[in-house]
C-alpha cells in the first residue's frame, strides 16, 4: 500500500462526524477503502481531552499503535473477545492495526495481500447483505405452503430473533452515537469555556503583574519622598539651630557693645586731662606761696 497520510484535524468519536472532518481535509477519503485511510496519532485524539481506552474508536482510520495499547490496558482479553463478537472482529474494523487473527500488529498498515483479502471479504459481505435484504423484502402469498420441517421453522424463528436483536442493536447504536454527539458538544463547550477562563486568568495575571509593578514604583517613590522629607526636616532643624545660635550671638554682641560703652563713659580722656590740669594748677599756687 502507499504511504499513509497523517490526519491532524479535529477528532471525534462519532463516526459520521469524523468522516465529515476527514473528507474536508482529504477529499479522496473512502471509509470502505483502507487505501484512502489517514493515520491518526494519540496526540490528535488527546487534543481535546486524555484518552484511556474509552469510548471505542471509530473504524475507517489507521491508528498509532500507542492508541490501541491504551485500549488494551483498559480491557482484558475476555472483554475484547466479547466486544469482537458484538461489534465485529478487530481486523474488520481496524485492518491497519490488527491481523486476520485479531492480534495487534507491531507496525501500522496493510500488505498488498492483506489489502486484497480484506477487500474481497468486504465485497462478499456486501453481496451477502444485499442478497439477504432482497430475500427479506420478498413476501410469499398467504396461501402458499411453506416448509413445515422443524429445522426450517427453528431457523426462521432464529432469523426473526436475530433481526429483532439487530434492530435493537441499531437503535442502541444510534442512541450511543447521539449520546456521543451530545458528550462531544459538551466537551467542546467545556473546552471553549476552559480556554476563555484560561485567557481571562492570563489577563488577570497580567493586570496583577502590572499593578504589582506599579505598586513597587509607587513604593520606591514614596520611600524617596520620605527620605526627602526627612532631609528637609533635618535642614529645617539645622536652620532653626543656626537662627537660635545667631540670635544668641547677636545678644552677646549687644551685651558686649553695651559694656564697652559703659567702660568708655567711666574712663573719659577729657575728664582725665582736666583733672590733671587742675592738679598742676594747685601745685603751682602752692609753690608761689612758698617763695613768698
Amino acid at each position: 500500500m502507499r504511504e499513509i497520510l497523517p490526519y491532524q484535524g479535529p477528532f471525534s468519536f462519532v463516526s459520521s462526524r469524523l468522516e465529515t472532518d476527514i473528507k474536508s481535509v482529504l477529499p479522496h477519503y473512502d471509509k470502505k477503502n483502507p487505501r484512502t485511510w489517514p493515520y491518526v496519532t494519540l496526540a490528535t485524539i488527546e487534543e481535546r481531552r486524555p484518552y484511556y481506552g474509552y469510548p471505542d474508536l471509530p473504524a475507517g482510520v489507521a491508528y498509532q499503535r500507542s492508541v490501541l495499547l491504551r485500549y488494551h490496558a483498559l480491557y482484558s482479553a475476555e472483554d475484547r473477545k466479547q466486544s469482537a463478537s458484538l461489534n465485529g472482529s478487530f481486523h474488520e474494523r481496524y485492518p491497519c492495526n490488527y491481523d486476520q487473527y485479531d492480534q495487534l500488529k507491531d507496525w501500522v498498515g496493510m500488505s498488498k495481500a492483506e489489502y486484497q483479502r480484506y477487500m474481497e471479504n468486504a465485497a462478499e459481505d456486501i453481496n451477502d447483505i444485499t442478497e439477504d435484504a432482497y430475500y427479506d423484502g420478498l413476501r410469499l402469498p398467504l396461501r402458499q405452503p411453506c416448509c413445515a420441517n422443524s429445522r426450517c421453522i427453528e431457523t426462521r424463528r432464529e432469523a426473526a430473533k436475530l433481526r429483532k436483536e439487530l434492530s435493537h442493536k441499531e437503535s442502541q447504536l444510534m442512541n450511543s452515537q447521539q449520546s456521543l454527539k451530545e458528550f462531544e458538544a459538551i466537551e467542546e463547550r467545556r473546552h471553549n469555556v476552559s480556554s476563555h477562563v484560561q485567557a481571562e486568568l492570563e489577563r488577570q495575571r497580567q493586570r496583577a503583574g502590572a499593578a504589582e509593578r506599579e505598586y513597587e514604583i509607587c513604593r520606591a517613590n514614596n520611600i524617596n519622598l520620605l527620605w526627602r522629607v526627612r532631609e528637609l526636616e533635618r535642614q529645617a532643624a539645622q536652620k532653626d539651630e543656626l537662627e537660635a545660635y545667631c540670635s544668641q550671638l547677636e545678644e552677646e554682641v549687644d551685651v558686649l557693645k553695651g559694656k564697652q560703652r559703659r567702660d568708655v563713659v567711666e574712663s573719659d580722656p577729657d575728664e582725665d586731662l582736666m583733672e590733671g590740669y587742675i592738679s598742676s594748677a594747685k601745685k603751682t599756687r602752692s609753690s608761689s606761696v612758698d617763695w613768698s
